[in-house]
């Protein structure tokens, strides 16, 4: 992708939209780059120093854990060991017990931050008097940028509050050569998918939907600022060998069904925890149904489930996307990659962008996605999943009177939900004096008086409250309403609706 020049809105000092280091092109070179930067490895296939790199690593990996079948997380994640020998022979019987076991220091690829940490990152590394970081970054203006009133008028207001952070960032990525997306020039983790991405590839990012990359069969970790320096100075980054999670993929979406529908639904089986010290691996046959960015939002979202991170295999689709992102070069050399060394050799030699025939998983979960329907996540914690058939049910959460309720009382009512209450046969009551919301505690017994009275009346009289405590002490709150006659009718009847079925 060429380098773009993009104009701030403010006019101020972020005149550069993006700071090209040039660090970041290996993958998608063309073919005929010079020998002193792409090295020969057979008489007929050459491969870019990243593959390169890639390949003769997994070649070691191979050595030392022999025919043992490989999952493609752990292909792409022990294929960026700093030393594969000392991480997966230490502690892990002989190799044979690495997941959850071994420390594994790895040297990812490169390191994307956002506007928040990459501050503190920054001061960190420029103290330790480095002329250019050890491996391509990039900086992404995008998470000081607030949303209130619309894009146009966010912006201008984000960068005049931010101006100072924002001119900070950019110098420093133009001191340091590295690259700077700033405000407006979109959310890190999808710019980093359209730009960095590519199968193979292992990123940190400060951002926990970092894993949104896996879609295109990166590993991507989302980590603080401090993990971010140590990439950045060379150091060898460390992780607890992560336990892979395997998800099968059958069938096909149809209907109104997304690709979010399966996390969604992974959600409500995981628990926001679920995924805790894992990499979730997705296989089967329904993977060649999705789209790319079908598959990368399944991996944003792995992060709702504790993952450490999510990956897809290679696809015909993640071939289009490359294609359609002016990235094709990469698409010629994943195919030289995997057809190397040579098509007679071994197909443990050869590196494969999906797992191994064999690939044990510690546990599995099966999705057929013919059979799968749009979920519903949520209130509160996204691993609370309703399948849309079962919604139904939860329409006692629109019809207070379902679970019993008769009355609601607060400080205040907006007029539509008081009025909806009354309807729904609720009666919605207020404090006569708000002092006395605290009056009221968890665990307390609380009755009405005069609250049939005043229905019956329609509308007429007051309603009091009597609040029993656990100590057995009792205390009497005043309330105030606003019912009238036709809607004392309503209550009396259960709902509104109720009555007008009576032709009432």
């Amino acid at each position: 992708m060429a380098p773009i020049e993009l104009l701030s809105r403010s006019g101020g000092s972020m005149r550069s939209a993006m700071l090209r280091a040039g660090l970041a092109r290996n993958l998608t070179r063309p073919a005929t780059t010079s020998s002193s930067t792409r090295r020969n490895l057979s008489s007929t296939t050459s491969l870019p120093p990243t593959y390169e790199r890639l390949f003769n690593k997994y070649t070691e990996v191979r050595r030392v854990l022999g025919a043992q079948r490989l999952t493609l997380a752990e292909k792409i994640l022990y294929s960026h060991l700093h030393n594969v020998e000392d991480s997966l022979l230490t502690n892990t019987n002989n190799g044979r017990d690495v997941r959850g076991k071994a420390n594994l220091q790895l040297n990812p690829d490169r390191v994307n931050m956002q506007d928040a940490s990459a501050q503190m990152a920054l001061l960190q590394f420029m103290s330790c008097n480095l002329d250019r970081p050890a491996i391509p970054a990039s900086i992404h203006c995008d998470h000081l940028i607030v949303g209130a009133k619309g894009a146009e008028s966010d912006l201008e207001a984000g960068i005049e509050t931010n101006k100072e952070v924002f001119d900070f960032l950019e110098s420093a990525a133009r001191r340091y050569g590295m690259d700077f997306w700033p405000p407006g020039a979109g959310i890190i983790h999808q710019t980093v998918l359209e730009n960095y991405a590519l199968p193979g590839l292992m990123m940190l990012g400060t951002d926990s939907h970092s894993p949104n990359a896996g879609g295109l069969t990166t590993i991507t970790i989302g980590v603080g600022g401090a993990d971010a320096v140590e990439a950045l100075v060379g150091a060898p980054w460390e992780l607890k060998a992560p336990k892979i999670l395997g998800v099968e993929l059958t069938g096909e979406l149809n209907g109104w069904v997304s690709p979010k529908d399966v996390i969604l639904r992974l959600a409500g089986e995981l628990t926001v925890r679920g995924g805790t010290g894992s990499i979730i691996e997705y296989f089967g046959p329904g993977v060649d149904t999705l789209s790319l960015t079908g598959m990368a939002t399944i991996c944003n979202m792995g992060a709702e489930v504790g993952a450490t991170t999510s990956i897809f295999p290679y696809t015909a689709a993640s071939a289009r996307y490359l294609e359609a992102t002016r990235r094709s070069q990469a698409v010629q050399n994943i195919q030289a990659l995997e057809a190397f060394p040579s098509r007679t050799t071994s197909e443990d030699a050869h590196f494969r962008f999906r797992a191994d025939e064999g690939a044990e998983y510690d546990q599995v979960i099966k999705i057929n996605l013919s059979e799968l329907e749009p979920h519903l996540n949520g209130p509160f914690t996204p691993d609370l999943a309703t399948p849309l058939s079962h919604f139904k049910s939860t329409h006692a959460a629109l019809q207070p009177r379902y679970l019993g309720a008769r009355v609601v009382l607060t400080k205040s009512f907006a007029r539509i939900h008081e009025t909806n209450l009354k309807k729904q046969g609720v009666v919605p009551l207020t404090f006569a004096n708000e002092a006395d919301y605290d009056k009221i505690n968890a665990g307390d017994e609380v009755s009405t008086v005069g609250l049939y009275k005043m229905l019956q009346n329609g509308g007429k009289g007051e309603v009091k409250l009597v609040v029993k405590k656990a100590s057995g002490e009792e205390v009497e709150i005043a309330t105030k309403h606003a019912v009238t006659n036709d809607q004392a009718g309503f209550i009396l009847a259960g709902s509104a609706l109720n009555l007008l079925s009576k032709g009432v």
